[in-house]
């Protein structure tokens, strides 16, 4: 569930659903369905002041009740920069580039060498990603100022300490990553 201007979005395994009033349990209100969201939602994703669906489908920007697609591969998260026009949406195959031209987000490049589904993306610091796998550890890429990948991306699992390879997950708490 995400709440985004004046608007609850619910994401379920059948689609996305909405709902323009604040008062989510009032007995007259329903939930509406988006069109074109049927399938998977994995997660809504606010950057700034953006809204986005990471879908199986692919993302999609959340535009009131309709969605604007802007990736075709399935997507499970997207996360902001310290570069104001440049996201990274982690996906089924790897840490894409998004860049906004002309008031429109971009897929513009893939971070090389990275082609494993990355669920869980968080940075430590601007140019230090932390990214979980589901089942094969965690990954640790530094960027430099322009964040572009900076020397080889690192890989963490049970061989490094860890107690296993599954779930390893990595978060933002009370401003720290854990």
């Amino acid at each position: 569930a995400h709440y985004f201007e004046d608007t609850v979005y619910l994401g379920t395994n059948n689609g996305l659903f909405y709902q323009q009033d604040t008062n989510v349990f009032s007995e007259d209100k329903i939930f509406k369905f988006l069109k074109e969201s049927e399938g998977q939602v994995y997660k809504l994703s606010q950057v700034n002041n953006e809204l986005f669906l990471n879908h199986h489908k692919g993302t999609f920007k959340i535009e009131g009740n309709t969605l604007e697609q802007i990736h075709d591969i399935g997507s499970w998260t997207f996360t902001p920069t310290s570069k104001p026009d440049l996201i990274l949406g982690g996906d089924y195959k790897g840490i894409k580039y998004f860049e906004k031209q002309n008031n429109t987000w971009i897929h513009t490049a893939d971070i090389p060498g990275l082609t494993e589904s990355s669920r869980i993306l968080v940075f430590e610091n601007d140019t230090i990603l932390w990214m979980s796998h589901g089942y094969r550890g965690v990954y640790r890429i530094e960027f430099d100022k322009n964040m572009q990948p900076k020397g080889d991306i690192k890989h963490f699992d049970k061989r490094h300490g860890f107690p296993s390879n599954i779930l390893i997950t990595a978060y933002k708490l009370d401003g720290k990553m854990i």
